[in-house]
């Protein structure tokens, strides 16, 4: 049998690990009409998109490379149509990027909520349980308690 031994973290990769922890993915999706249908386009964040200076920028140019890269291999060209908008204007795109920020901010708030009610509940039963009379059949307060009775 081969014991394993797990390895201490120190304070600094503890606090590294708890910041890429921290974040979450982005993904944006295009679709570009073609002569032979719908391509969709997947962009996703990653750890260093939420700690660039203008993350919304950085998605932008990444979208934007990514979408100029699929169209010339399918040679569609993006200068007709809605296309000079959204490749030469970033209002859009910062609009999006924000409607992101506000979605993980409204996500986190929901999960940090269902957690202090989760804990307020546990917090009543608990002090239900210690305030409760014993009664026959019920089960011991604590281990202490149970010892002491089994001695008698």
């Amino acid at each position: 049998m081969k014991k394993s031994k797990k390895k201490r973290k120190s304070s600094a990769e503890t606090q590294a690990d708890d910041e890429e922890g921290d974040w979450h993915r982005v993904a944006y999706t295009v679709f570009v009409q073609s002569p032979t249908g719908v391509l969709r386009i997947t962009v996703n964040s990653d750890v260093t998109t939420q700690k660039m200076n203008d993350p919304a920028e950085y998605m932008m140019n990444k979208t934007r490379k990514a979408i100029t890269d699929k169209i010339n291999d399918y040679g569609i060209d993006c200068s007709i149509g809605a296309g000079p908008l959204f490749m030469e204007m970033d209002g859009y795109w910062r609009y999006l990027w924000v409607y992101a920020e506000r979605e993980i901010s409204n996500d986190k708030l929901a999960s940090e909520s269902k957690s202090a009610a989760s804990r307020k509940g546990h917090q009543t039963r608990a002090e239900k349980i210690e305030a409760k009379e014993w009664e026959i059949g019920d089960g011991f307060k604590d281990a202490a308690a149970k010892h002491q009775f089994s001695l008698r």
